[in-house]
């Protein structure tokens, strides 16, 4: 597997992955896939699962275009699957977690995101909600692991963060979002693919925000030509 992973996303959401250093992390209940989630027969349990959703595909996908950018100006990213895993340069990470452990009481595992790409499958036994016994702590492993067969071809890896606490906290626990530092030395091989759907403006709005945070970075224009219709 390639040693780089892709992100479609807007304008904006560049300028604030480059500006703040951070991956925007969303907790499992709040993903497109209804069949993803934390609970266990509906209720909460004793952990949240937090997840940043990248692919490993390097082939340019229209669908990813369309459906991430919402047909509007964007960017993918291209970058190292090692954002969290060098040390020293993760010490930024470390220490923004143990701040949370320590304000919130919480227990993360593991210590860093994890990286690992998507299992897909059409067996439903992976996929239902499911509880025998203490089965609501062994299925905390296998948290935003495996998705439906149908959405195979967005070919998708993730970092994954893991919440661990009494049942109380994580029953008032409502972030829906956590933005996790990474190791900032990884921009110096980041590529940047413009969107086929991007206007001259949209480019030059890019530039001024590479330009800004980053150097030396590979700008791309799109393989694809998609024609704008108004």
């Amino acid at each position: 597997m390639s040693e780089k992973i892709y992100h479609y996303c807007s304008i904006e959401n560049l300028e604030q992955i480059l500006k703040t250093k951070s991956l925007r992390f969303t907790e499992l209940n709040f993903l497109e896939d209804r069949n993803e989630t934390s609970l266990i027969n509906g209720k909460d349990t004793y952990g949240k699962c937090f997840v940043s959703c990248w692919t490993n595909s390097a082939k340019e996908q229209l669908g990813m275009w369309e459906h991430y950018t919402g047909n509007k100006p964007g960017v993918r990213i291209g970058i190292s699957k090692y954002l969290f895993n060098k040390i020293p340069q993760n010490k930024c990470t470390l220490d923004y977690l143990k701040k949370l452990s320590f304000e919130n009481k919480w227990e993360w595992e593991p210590t860093i995101p994890e990286f690992f790409c998507i299992t897909y499958t059409q067996d439903s036994f992976f996929l239902k909600e499911r509880i025998e016994g203490n089965l609501e702590i062994s299925r905390i492993e296998q948290w935003g692991r495996i998705k439906s067969a149908a959405w195979e071809e967005q070919s998708e890896c993730r970092f994954k963060l893991t919440i661990l606490s009494n049942y109380f906290q994580i029953k008032n626990f409502n972030k829906r979002f956590l933005d996790i530092p990474f190791d900032a030395s990884q921009l110096e091989n980041m590529e940047i693919t413009l969107s086929p759907l991007n206007k001259p403006k949209d480019n030059d709005q890019v530039y001024k925000i590479l330009t800004k945070y980053v150097e030396n970075i590979s700008l791309r224009k799109s393989v694809l030509n998609i024609r704008n219709i108004e």
